[in-house]
């Protein structure tokens, strides 16, 4: 009798005949192309790292030395060219010409080859006053330009900050080049004016400005003799009659307590 289980011997023949099939996983030819697979993956990797830090320490290199990293304006150029294509393509016009170089990203300045520590220093410093004199020149032109479009005095002297230059070079509100150069009494201003507040030739009166003066008969006369009975000394007050609270306080108060003592009194007894 056999004394092995029964189904194993077509178990272990089963797995001998599935490693030789060439789908299977365990297959020898299928092991080895996954090994070599994997070999040529670590090769490449390697390689690209090596290419990686060959390019990290060229750019270094130029750093140091003070030129120009070429790699960075092939990466600005690359993407500046996709965003003129995909603006073209989406809005169906002719693609602007490419631009020849375009402005590389600001950095931290480094000393040339050759260049010591003052003249390194001499250059920054030459930059700086130019850049300074620049935006200094920049900003003169912006606050000149701004004050000689914009007057906030007009002709008549009155302030008016949305002025404008008029035609012929004279300084007016949009009121005054609208309007005549006299004034008419007929029509009403259309701006109110510090000028009017205070009673201006525009204005009858101020606002604070009664209708009418006081008269002299209004005034109040001040005559001698009031003057000197003010000047009288006063009679001495009248003095309180006898059992009130002006004549003795504590006599009042005492009365109120023993008053209220015997109403006391009184309500417990009733109860």
């Amino acid at each position: 009798m056999n004394s092995e289980p029964d189904g194993q011997p077509g178990t272990i023949l089963l797995a001998k005949l599935l490693a030789k099939k060439s789908w299977h996983v365990y297959n020898a030819d299928n092991v080895a192309r996954v090994r070599r697979d994997e070999a040529e993956a670590r090769a490449r990797e390697a390689d690209e790292v090596r290419q990686q830090r060959a390019a990290e320490s060229s750019q270094r290199a130029a750093q140091l030395r003070g030129e120009a990293d070429p790699d960075a304006s092939l990466e600005h150029t690359k993407w500046a060219a996709a965003a003129e294509l995909a603006t073209s393509l989406t809005s169906k016009t002719p693609p602007p010409a490419p631009a020849v170089a375009l402005h590389a990203p600001t950095r931290r300045p480094r000393k040339r080859h050759g260049e010591d520590d003052t003249d390194f220093e001499m250059r920054m410093a030459r930059q700086y006053v130019e850049e300074e004199g620049k935006a200094s020149k920049r900003q003169k032109m912006t606050v000149a330009a701004v004050e000689k479009d914009r007057p906030i005095v007009d002709r008549n002297g009155n302030i008016d900050l949305f002025s404008q230059l008029a035609d012929g070079g004279a300084i007016g509100t949009q009121t005054s080049r609208t309007q005549p150069a006299g004034p008419s009494p007929d029509v009403p201003p259309s701006s109110m004016r510090f000028a009017d507040a205070a009673g201006g030739e525009n204005a009858l009166s101020a606002w604070y400005a009664g209708e009418k003066g006081p008269t002299p008969a209004s005034k109040p006369s001040f005559s001698p003799s009031a003057v000197s009975a003010s000047n009288k000394p006063r009679r001495p007050p009248l003095p309180a009659p006898p059992g009130s609270m002006a004549a003795d306080p504590l006599e009042a108060m005492r009365q109120a307590a023993a008053t209220i003592r015997t109403l006391k009194e009184e309500r417990k007894h009733a109860n």
